[in-house]
């Protein structure tokens, strides 16, 4: 396939190689010098004026004019995007060749039958000032080996414009032996024609026309051609075309000889028409014989693999400094697309953040399927839709480093009197006694405390929301360096709302040169079962009922909380209990007796800073907020709030009717249910920061399915 060549004529003087597949741009790739440095060059002074083949390893040679200097000519010689040489066009004398403008100007490189059969490409002149003649310049490398000029059947000296027709493409477009020159009149019918040539003789010319055979005829001002090469059209070369004076988009004519078959629009991989300059990038060239190119990027599947990330825990970050700079782990969960050509890589990627009870995948990867609804895990459909997919067990959680999690005496004691009776060796304070009950340690007798209450190891919460901050950041970095993308989407849920929050506040205005997409979906904000809260941004403005949390560890049931039981898909609720005590082995053994134990899932205690409304209206960052309105863990009232205190341009707000606190794994009776439409938003909101083609707006979705306003 093509690719397509920029040069930043009017900024930094780079230049870049878009590689295609058919009319999708798959990558961008800088060309560098040989030591792997951005090239930087003109104008004032050099101009690309081609790529050809001139003996580089790649078959995409960069052919460079002077032509507000001494009017010399240089061959930069590539392997890829990368220059590995660079010399100047000579003579048979060896002395560098120099020739106008004014009069004659490079207009096309290509193939026109050489002398001595060196397989390079040729370079095709107008003296355009002058003569209105054409000459073809024989090449060996960068060697001038001789010329020939245009002439007609009775060789005659073919003289063309402008003004009127001018050469805008070299290629191959059949009905000859030699590639062809494409003609575009500019200046009067807008026509555009093909000469079919033999060697230099003109043997012919054959009218561009449609379907109907009807001449086309196409701008300027509008679109311009800027190339010619082969992008998957039926015939040989098609036609690169740029709307330079109004959209700044691309098309691809798809040619069948002289007959235009089709078009298609250049897009990016989210299938979003690509706008480019000028003023900026300007295309340069087009080659078709580009040999690193990969092949076409076909998805076929996608795949589950759990990794580790080691680090040291800093010292003080945790409230229990008995654990500064102990050694621990985060176990991550991906879920990523697959492509039969190992080169391609997903075009986005996303980082998952848990909330306060399951870890990573039992929270977005529930391994169930219903015979009506299909897999409902929402990484999976991620995946499938080319998007790299993220998600962390933070630390405290499922298989990553457990800590004081793995003594069973953390669990919580008797609830502590006003005047300390019992004493505080044998009783606990908790700041919720909702999300953190006490009295816990009971449930552990006799299996496996035996049959007293016991002392804590650790006599604190377990972590803060700046503790979870940090697994997140190492996880983004992480999965920059894995997929090679600039950025990635960053989603809280539930409690990983406030974590994915000071995450946020931590970042401060660096946050976007990571994340170009946020999504909040059922998350606190603020507001609790008991009422409204504030928190605040630093944890040492905590407080004392904030943090007077006394132990570490809760044990934990698994439920499906909801009123509309008919949302829950048959046997979901049992595969969610199922999966998140597969991924607690030590839990699973606790409470009950030693041969028949009841099987607890463990979460840590903490703290919540970092995360209020100064935050979110700091954040630049296009964000969605996606909550249903039967949610009874987060209540549904923190994500208008949120909505509200967010001040960032690119902001949507999805309330989904009929859907709880699991409304990505829901189903409905009448259509897919909530988990299909979360999916569908998500990945919209991934791939172009819209929701039903809307930046920003407040939507609902409503218990059978239908979005309002549609």
């Amino acid at each position: 396939m093509a690719g397509i060549f920029w040069h930043d004529v009017d900024g930094i003087q780079e230049l870049q190689i878009w590689l295609m597949d058919r009319h999708r741009w798959v990558r961008v790739e800088t060309v560098v010098d040989e030591n792997g440095q951005p090239v930087r060059v003109g104008p004032p002074g050099w101009h690309v004026v081609g790529v050809g083949d001139f003996g580089g390893s790649s078959g995409s040679d960069i052919l460079w004019h002077d032509i507000d200097g001494n009017r010399g000519l240089q061959i930069w010689f590539m392997n890829g995007h990368r220059r590995v040489d660079v010399k100047p066009v000579v003579d048979k004398n060896n002395q560098p060749v120099r020739v106008g403008p004014p009069g004659w100007h490079v207009v096309g490189v290509g193939r026109f039958g050489g002398p001595g059969g060196s397989g390079s490409s040729d370079i095709l002149w107008h003296d355009i000032d002058g003569t209105k003649e054409l000459q073809i310049w024989h090449m060996d490398g960068h060697k001038w080996v001789g010329f020939a000029t245009v002439v007609d059947a009775n060789d005659d000296p073919v003289r063309v414009g402008p003004p009127g027709w001018h050469v805008v493409g070299v290629g191959d477009f059949g009905g000859s032996s030699t590639n062809g020159i494409l003609w575009h009149d500019l200046d009067g019918t807008k026509e555009l024609q093909i000469w079919h040539m033999d060697g230099h003789k003109w043997v012919g010319f054959a009218t561009v026309v449609d379907a109907n055979d009807d001449p086309v005829r196409v701008g300027p001002p509008g679109w311009h051609v800027m190339g010619v090469g082969h992008f998957g059209g039926p015939g040989g070369d098609d036609i690169l075309w740029h709307d330079l004076d109004g959209t700044k988009e691309l098309q691809i004519w798809h040619m069948d000889g002289h007959k235009w078959v089709g078009f298609a629009t250049v897009v990016d991989a989210n299938d979003d028409p690509v706008r480019v300059g000028p003023p900026g990038w300007h295309v340069k060239g087009v080659r078709g014989t580009m040999h690193h190119l990969p092949a076409p990027c076909v998805q076929t599947g996608i795949i589950h693999t759990d990794y580790r990330l080691n680090f040291k825990i800093p010292p003080g970050l945790m409230p229990d400094r008995q654990f500064d700079s102990v050694h621990a782990s985060l176990r991550v969960h991906r879920v990523s697309p697959t492509y039969a050509n190992s080169d391609c890589k997903p075009a986005r990627a996303i980082v998952l953040v848990h909330g306060r009870t399951l870890g990573g995948s039992t929270s977005f990867d529930l391994q169930h399927t219903t015979p009506a609804t299909g897999p409902l895990s929402l990484q999976e459909a991620l995946a499938h839709a080319g998007i790299d997919t993220f998600a962390p067990d933070l630390l405290g959680y499922a298989l990553s480093t457990r800590l004081s999690l793995d003594d069973p005496k953390n669990a919580s004691r008797p609830e502590c009197t006003p005047t300390g009776d019992p004493t505080i060796d044998q009783c606990d304070r908790s700041r919720n006694k909702f999300i953190f009950p006490l009295d816990q340690q009971k449930r552990l007798q006799p299996n496996p405390l035996g049959t007293s209450y016991a002392n804590h190891s650790s006599a604190t919460y377990f972590g803060t929301t700046a503790l979870w901050a940090r697994d997140i950041r190492q996880v983004i970095n992480d999965a920059l360096i894995k997929t090679g993308l600039p950025t990635v989407s960053l989603l809280g849920y539930s409690f990983g709302g406030p974590r994915v929050g000071r995450t946020l506040q931590q970042l401060g205005i660096t946050a976007a040169d990571r994340i170009d997409r946020l999504i909040f979906m059922a998350s606190l904000f603020d507001t609790l079962p008991t009422g409204p809260v504030d928190y605040p941004t630093d944890e040492a403005d905590l407080d004392d009922i904030e943090t007077s949390t006394s132990f570490p560890l809760v044990l934990n049931t698994v439920g499906w909380d909801t009123p509309s039981a008919d949302r829950i898909p048959p046997g979901a609720d049992k595969a969610l209990a199922k999966q998140a005590q597969l991924l607690d082995a030590v839990g699973a053994k606790w409470g009950g007796s030693v041969t028949t134990p009841a099987g607890f899932v463990r979460s840590p205690t903490f703290t919540v800073s970092g995360w209020n409304k100064d935050v979110a209206a700091a954040i630049t960052i296009p964000t969605l907020v996606l909550h249903g309105t039967e949610d009874r863990s987060v209540l549904p009232a923190n994500a208008p709030h949120l909505y509200d205190a967010l001040t960032t341009e690119q902001k949507v707000l999805i309330e989904l009717g009929c859907a709880s606190h699991f409304l990505h794994y829901e189903t409905a009776p009448t259509w897919e249910g909530p988990h299909k439409a979360v999916a569908d938003a998500i990945i919209e909101w991934v791939r172009s920061a819209t929701f039903k083609g809307k930046t920003t707006g407040r939507f609902t979705i409503d218990c059978d399915g239908n979005v309002n306003p549609p």
